[in-house]
């Protein structure tokens, strides 16, 4: 089954934004989810924990969080995860270390979250470096792309900075999504409800159908990249 990882070693960068809304738009539309929240500060299993029974306007959010796994036992749970699961998704720590190896390894796509800030797009051409000497060690390529995180509503408004990035990513050879996650009220209001963005009360939240449309295409566009790897292991 798929593996996704979303890794970034800066916090703030939307790692966990993205990866809850992957999960819960996969979920939504009938696919049985896992996440490994391998993040030292467990946002996606508080998000979990803190949820209040199933909420009338998602028919179901039975997504499988595990965290707190040791590093002898990473292989072991996800497998069990993988066999259990139709989709797999890796919350990862925002440092280099033996658990991020481990993901890549077994990754069938890496994605890597990057706000257009300084800061972020240096901490990104780090995990770009980090996933390309990690092919060269285990003598394989990984599929990786950069999705762009907390940009305005429309490309109307793309900052210099951001345009930078893709010029770097085009001479870099580094594939950037087509989809931005965009900077909506709704995608911080699901951790802070403990909700998810097809749960969310329009009346309370504004952009609500914005937001489930924005991760509908984010959830669509990287299942397609998906697809043609399962066609391959086929």
């Amino acid at each position: 089954m798929p593996t996704i990882a979303v890794m970034s070693p800066k916090g703030g960068a939307g790692k966990s934004t993205v990866g809850l809304m992957l999960a819960t738009t996969f979920n939504r539309n009938g696919a049985s989810v896992a996440i490994m929240d391998n993040d030292p500060q467990k946002t996606l299993k508080k998000w979990k924990e803190g949820r209040k029974g199933e909420l009338p306007v998602l028919t179901k959010c039975d997504i499988e969080i595990v965290a707190d796994i040791d590093n002898d036992d990473f292989f072991d749970v996800l497998k069990d995860l993988r066999e259990r699961n139709q989709i797999v998704i890796l919350d990862t720590p925002g440092r280099a270390t033996l658990v991020l190896s481990r993901v890549i390894l077994r990754a069938d796509l890496v994605l890597i979250p990057v706000r257009p800030s300084p800061e972020d797009i240096d901490q990104a051409i780090e995990a770009i470096k980090l996933i390309r000497a990690e092919m060269e060690g285990i003598g394989r390529t990984v599929a990786y792309a950069c999705v762009m995180t907390e940009t305005p509503g429309s490309d109307a408004f793309k900052s210099k900075i951001h345009k930078k990035f893709e010029e770097f990513a085009r001479d870099e050879n580094v594939p950037i999504l087509q989809t931005q996650l965009r900077a909506r009220e709704a995608f911080r209001t699901v951790f802070l409800d403990r909700i998810a963005v097809h749960e969310l009360d329009p009346d309370q939240v504004s952009g609500v159908e914005k937001a489930i449309a924005n991760a509908e295409e984010l959830a669509g566009e990287v299942f397609s990249l998906l697809s043609p790897r399962k066609e391959d292991a086929a």
